[in-house]
Formats: C-alpha cells, sequence, structure tokens
C-alpha cells in the first residue's frame, strides 16, 4: 500500500507527475550533454509503455474484487526521430522540451507542496 494513499489520489497523482517530469529531465539532460559527440542518436522518453503496462490503483469495495498489487510501471526510452534526419539530437527542440518539463514540474512540486500545506493545517487543526 503506498503511503500516500491514506490522503486521497491527489498526492499518488502529483508524485506520479513529478516521477514523469523527474525521468523526462533526466532523458532530455543526457542529449544536451551528448549532442556533440559523434555518432550519438537523441532519446526521448516513452510513457506510453508505461500507461499500458501500468495497473490501475483500484479500491476493494467487496472481497470478490481484484485489487492492483504493482504501484507504477517503470519508464522507457525510445530513439528520437523528430530530430535531424542522421538522428542527432535537435538542440532547438530538446532545450524547448527542456524548458517545459522544467515548468511542469516546478508548478506540480508547488501544487503538492500546497496540498501538505492544507492536510498539515488540517490535522493541527490550523494552529
Amino acid at each position: 500500500m503506498d503511503k500516500l494513499s491514506i490522503f486521497g489520489p491527489g498526492l499518488q497523482n502529483l508524485r506520479q507527475i513529478l516521477d514523469k517530469t523527474t525521468f523526462s529531465q533526466k532523458v532530455l539532460s543526457k542529449n544536451v550533454a551528448n549532442a556533440e559527440v559523434p555518432g550519438y542518436q537523441g532519446e526521448r522518453p516513452n510513457f506510453e509503455d508505461a500507461l499500458n503496462e501500468r495497473d490501475l490503483n483500484l479500491r476493494a469495495t467487496d472481497e470478490k474484487h481484484i485489487t492492483s498489487v504493482k504501484d507504477h510501471a517503470q519508464f522507457k526510452t525510445e530513439k528520437d526521430d523528430t530530430g535531424n534526419p542522421d538522428g542527432s539530437v535537435d538542440m532547438e527542440n530538446t532545450l524547448v522540451s527542456l524548458v517545459k518539463t522544467r515548468m511542469n514540474h516546478a508548478l506540480t512540486a508547488r501544487l503538492a507542496t500546497h496540498k501538505l500545506r492544507s492536510l498539515r493545517s488540517a490535522i493541527s487543526g490550523n494552529r
């Protein structure tokens, strides 16, 4: 059982988004770092496979219901064929994606912080 499940699905969803954006940042940063390496071909995150493999986090309301065992799937990468024709890293698009991912991560982190502060306030009785 996920430790965050006692607070409802909101924090679990935010954690999954943070996991996704963190993984994206790592993949994109690797592309930027290796862009000048001869023969290096860029990668991109593949979340579609992870979503297809992922079990839904279901709650059993009856003993006959099936519950989820897996937490979440591991993210994978695939060759980025959207860049330059030779497979090299398209720096402009990679940097734009990096900025978008960073903004999504920052927003999600702020939402998670707000949610946790609200929970702390509710638990402590606004003390």
